[in-house]
């Protein structure tokens, strides 16, 4: 039989970690592992998976702690037989381990940001942050580190062993031959994709905006995606004047058309982990800014047309962004530099082998468990 993994994370409905969970169960389910989810939102993308024979768990994880919650988890998990639960983010990586103690499963555990990201800069809410995973790290097998940047803070901020952390760089599905039809235009269409909330630093992406539009700089953006800050960036562009150059045009599953015709990829993020929009923007060879945040840095490390800039700087974002229109798409050699980026099965494999190295330990620990020697009396 396959080993079952649970792979656990509340995730967001709309995000690049979705798109990693999706992309990881397929790849997983091909190298025949059994593969089932555990999630707290349902959406379209669910129903795909479980028809392609994934079962998927719908349970609210939206609390900080539910006992109930664990409950539940911890009655399926040892009905379904799981055989070691894979945690995702801050919220997933709470209840998964909590769950692998309480059911005497192994715990593999994801971080796509630092602990200290998660925290934001309020400095209580940061040390407790640390404290919190500092005592869930002793229920952790082992740790996946998306970025050498995350890799280097698991070992040196919370002291985890280098033999217990793995960095899988995240990666995306080798896209087709891409056709390079930019519009014939003198207004240079830059394209943004990412969640509206404070960690991808749209308002200072609008300030930059707004000091080119004084330098009568001709340009057009578009923003995809929602999320929470949407009415306050809306006010921010009408305040700035900028309503007739940009344009919010939601949450987009299919964003290709949009990224084929841009002339520009513009990730303004105050702090990163791995995100898959530089990918899809490179599968793209489109020219790119980016501020040098989490591993941003680390994958347009050997991609030619990139700029890469200070977080929170409208400046020098600015001066960046105008730099930036003048540079051309990628070459051929930028691509062959960066094509295991685009190579999902080998993210898969790399996550299969951590898989396998822990099982191999938890069987080792049981059957020394079941071979002490105990003093017989006759």
């Amino acid at each position: 039989m396959p080993n079952h993994v649970l792979i656990l994370d509340p995730m967001p409905l709309h995000g690049g970690e979705e798109q990693h969970i999706v992309m990881l169960t397929e790849e997983l389910s091909l190298l025949g592992f059994k593969v089932s989810l555990a999630v707290s939102n349902s959406s379209p993308w669910i129903g795909e998976l479980r028809e392609k024979g994934c079962e998927v768990i719908v349970c609210d994880m939206s609390r900080r702690l539910s006992p109930s919650t664990l409950f539940h988890l911890r009655a399926w998990v040892k009905q379904a037989d799981i055989d070691l639960i894979h945690s995702h983010g801050g919220r997933g990586g709470l209840y998964g381990r909590i769950l692998g103690y309480l059911t005497g499963r192994p715990v593999v555990h994801t971080w796509h940001l630092t602990p200290q990201d998660w925290a934001g800069s309020r400095p209580i809410k940061r040390q407790l942050y640390y404290w919190g995973e500092f005592a869930l790290s002793k229920l952790t097998d082992h740790y996946i580190a998306v970025s050498t940047e995350i890799e280097s803070n698991l070992i040196q901020t919370y002291g985890i062993l280098p033999t217990h952390v793995t960095r899988i760089v995240n990666r995306i599905k080798k896209p087709a031959a891409v056709i390079i039809k930019r519009p014939i235009s003198s207004r240079k269409q830059i394209v943004c994709i990412g969640r509206l909330s404070p960690q991808k630093g749209f308002h200072v992406l609008l300030e930059s905006l707004g000091k080119l539009q004084q330098q009568e700089i001709s340009f057009s953006v578009k923003i995809l995606g929602d999320g929470p800050e949407q009415e306050i960036l809306v006010r921010l562009a009408k305040t700035l004047n900028l309503l007739d150059n940009v344009e919010f045009m939601g949450y987009q599953a299919e964003p290709h058309r949009i990224l084929d015709d841009a002339d520009l990829f513009v990730l303004p993020s105050l702090w990163e982990g791995t995100p898959l929009v530089l990918l899809e923007a490179m599968a793209h060879r489109l020219p790119i800014v980016a501020t040098a945040v989490g591993g941003n840095r680390e994958l347009l490390t050997n991609y030619g047309p990139k700029l890469l800039v200070r977080p929170a700087d409208s400046v020098a974002l600015a001066q960046a962004i105008e730099c930036g229109l003048k540079l051309t798409w990628a070459s051929d050699e930028d691509m062959l530099a960066v094509s295991h980026f685009f190579d999902a099965q080998a993210m898969a494999r790399e996550t299969a082998e951590v898989y396998q190295q822990v099982l191999g330990q938890s069987m080792a620990r049981s059957s020394s468990i079941c071979n002490v020697d105990h003093p017989l009396s006759y």
